[in-house]
């Protein structure tokens, strides 16, 4: 009785293909995805510590000066980030103009009005805007974690990890 095996199979197609062939078309592929994981993730970061900026002046939203500096300090930690993925943006590439596409949409839908005489209904929603933005962030960031182990750059992962760790700290 013969028996194949699997595995003497895979290694007879797989050496039949050439691999500078099937290397470039899965690096390429792999390129434009991390380009279009990294836009939108880069593009929502982009405008976080402006969005910090527009929270601070409110005088109905900021009452108290533990709420300002703390508003302060989260918009430091937005630049930090920012700073961060701005190295590999350049080294990686992105898609920008998908990635700011999407964030133009959310920030429009999400933090329309700047009333100055805002209702607590008004200053609530603001703060669940943020929220909502934040969540995003943590989604496409959360989708860069295996992208970039796969890539097997250390320096990118940790960006990443990083990253989520500075988002933790603003939802917290």
């Amino acid at each position: 009785m013969n028996v194949s095996e699997p595995q003497s199979v895979a290694e007879v197609e797989a050496s039949n293909k050439s691999a500078p062939t099937s290397m470039t078309d899965e690096e390429s592929m792999r390129k434009r995805q991390t380009e279009e994981w990294l836009g939108e993730a880069y593009e929502s970061i982009k405008p976080l510590s402006e969005i910090y900026g527009y929270l601070i002046p409110d005088s109905d939203l900021v009452h108290d000066t533990e709420i300002e500096a703390g508003l302060r300090v989260l918009r430091r930690v937005a630049e930090c980030m920012r700073r961060r993925f701005e190295t590999y943006i350049l080294e990686l590439g992105e898609d920008s103009q998908r990635g700011s596409k999407k964030a133009k949409k959310l920030r429009d839908a999400l933090l329309t009005s700047r009333d100055p005489q805002r209702s607590p209904h008004e200053v609530m929603d603001t703060l669940q805007a943020l929220h909502v933005w934040l969540a995003h962030i943590d989604g496409g960031l959360t989708a860069l974690v295996p992208v970039s182990q796969a890539m097997w750059y250390q320096g990118f992962y940790d960006a990443v990890v990083k990253g989520k760790r500075s988002l933790s700290r603003m939802q917290a």
